[in-house]
Protein backbone atom coordinates (compact mmCIF):
# COMPACT_ATOMS: atom_id res chain seq x y z
CA UNK A 1 0.00 0.00 0.00
CA UNK A 2 1.16 3.49 -0.81
CA UNK A 3 0.42 6.28 1.60
CA UNK A 4 -0.10 9.71 0.20
CA UNK A 5 -2.13 12.66 1.28
CA UNK A 6 -4.20 15.20 -0.49
CA UNK A 7 -3.84 18.70 0.70
CA UNK A 8 -7.36 19.95 0.98
CA UNK A 9 -6.30 23.49 1.06
CA UNK A 10 -3.57 25.65 -0.20
CA UNK A 11 -5.32 28.42 -2.08
CA UNK A 12 -4.06 31.51 -0.32
CA UNK A 13 -4.31 29.95 3.13
CA UNK A 14 -7.96 28.92 2.88
CA UNK A 15 -7.31 25.18 2.53
CA UNK A 16 -5.79 23.86 5.70
CA UNK A 17 -7.31 20.41 6.09
CA UNK A 18 -5.64 17.22 4.88
CA UNK A 19 -7.13 13.93 3.88
CA UNK A 20 -4.94 10.86 4.25
CA UNK A 21 -5.70 8.10 1.81
CA UNK A 22 -4.32 4.58 1.41
CA UNK A 23 -4.23 3.10 -2.06
CA UNK A 24 -2.48 0.20 -3.73
CA UNK A 25 0.37 0.77 -6.15
CA UNK A 26 -1.96 0.02 -9.05
CA UNK A 27 -4.67 2.38 -7.77
CA UNK A 28 -2.10 5.13 -7.27
CA UNK A 29 -0.81 4.71 -10.82
CA UNK A 30 -4.34 4.74 -12.26
CA UNK A 31 -5.29 7.91 -10.37
CA UNK A 32 -2.04 9.61 -11.34
CA UNK A 33 -2.54 8.66 -15.00
CA UNK A 34 -6.14 9.91 -15.04
CA UNK A 35 -5.12 13.19 -13.43
CA UNK A 36 -2.36 13.59 -15.98
CA UNK A 37 -4.66 13.06 -18.94
CA UNK A 38 -6.65 16.13 -17.95
CA UNK A 39 -3.59 18.12 -16.89
CA UNK A 40 -4.29 18.20 -13.15
CA UNK A 41 -2.20 17.29 -10.15
CA UNK A 42 -3.36 14.52 -7.82
CA UNK A 43 -4.84 16.86 -5.24
CA UNK A 44 -6.82 18.92 -7.70
CA UNK A 45 -8.02 15.83 -9.58
CA UNK A 46 -9.24 14.08 -6.42
CA UNK A 47 -10.76 17.30 -5.08
CA UNK A 48 -12.75 17.77 -8.30
CA UNK A 49 -13.77 14.12 -8.40
CA UNK A 50 -14.74 13.99 -4.74
CA UNK A 51 -16.81 17.17 -4.98
CA UNK A 52 -18.49 16.09 -8.24
CA UNK A 53 -17.00 19.07 -10.03
CA UNK A 54 -16.60 19.02 -13.76
CA UNK A 55 -13.18 17.84 -14.86
CA UNK A 56 -11.44 19.55 -17.76
CA UNK A 57 -11.50 17.67 -21.08
CA UNK A 58 -8.73 15.20 -21.82
CA UNK A 59 -5.61 16.80 -23.24
CA UNK A 60 -4.00 15.44 -26.38
CA UNK A 61 -0.68 13.66 -25.72
CA UNK A 62 1.15 16.33 -27.72
CA UNK A 63 -0.25 19.06 -25.50
CA UNK A 64 0.73 17.15 -22.35
CA UNK A 65 4.24 16.61 -23.72
CA UNK A 66 4.58 20.29 -24.59
CA UNK A 67 3.32 21.24 -21.14
CA UNK A 68 5.95 19.00 -19.53
CA UNK A 69 8.66 20.56 -21.70
CA UNK A 70 7.57 24.03 -20.57
CA UNK A 71 7.76 22.89 -16.93
CA UNK A 72 11.27 21.57 -17.50
CA UNK A 73 12.30 24.85 -19.10
CA UNK A 74 10.85 26.75 -16.15
CA UNK A 75 12.88 24.58 -13.77
CA UNK A 76 16.05 25.08 -15.80
CA UNK A 77 15.42 28.84 -15.92
CA UNK A 78 14.90 28.97 -12.17
CA UNK A 79 18.15 27.07 -11.64
CA UNK A 80 20.02 29.43 -13.95
CA UNK A 81 18.64 32.51 -12.18
CA UNK A 82 19.51 31.09 -8.76
CA UNK A 83 23.15 30.72 -9.81
CA UNK A 84 23.13 34.25 -11.22
CA UNK A 85 21.66 35.56 -7.96
CA UNK A 86 24.41 33.96 -5.90
CA UNK A 87 27.11 35.06 -8.35
CA UNK A 88 28.23 31.51 -9.15
CA UNK A 89 29.53 32.21 -12.65
CA UNK A 90 30.62 28.68 -13.59
CA UNK A 91 27.36 27.10 -12.47
CA UNK A 92 25.42 29.89 -14.19
CA UNK A 93 27.24 29.24 -17.47
CA UNK A 94 26.57 25.50 -17.20
CA UNK A 95 22.88 26.03 -16.32
CA UNK A 96 22.50 28.48 -19.21
CA UNK A 97 24.04 25.98 -21.63
CA UNK A 98 21.63 23.29 -20.39
CA UNK A 99 18.68 25.64 -20.87
CA UNK A 100 19.76 26.56 -24.39
CA UNK A 101 20.19 22.87 -25.19
CA UNK A 102 16.67 22.09 -23.96
CA UNK A 103 15.21 24.93 -26.02
CA UNK A 104 17.05 23.67 -29.13
CA UNK A 105 15.65 20.17 -28.59
CA UNK A 106 12.11 21.52 -28.41
CA UNK A 107 12.50 23.74 -31.45
CA UNK A 108 14.10 20.94 -33.49
CA UNK A 109 11.46 18.45 -32.33
CA UNK A 110 8.03 18.03 -33.82
CA UNK A 111 6.17 19.91 -31.09
CA UNK A 112 6.83 23.45 -32.33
Amino acid sequence: MLNFFILMGFTRGTRRKRIYLRVSEDEFNQIKQKAGTVGLGLSEYLRCSGLNQRLPPRMEPEVLEFREQIRELAGATSKMLTFALYDDRQSWIHATQELVGQIKQIVEGNIL
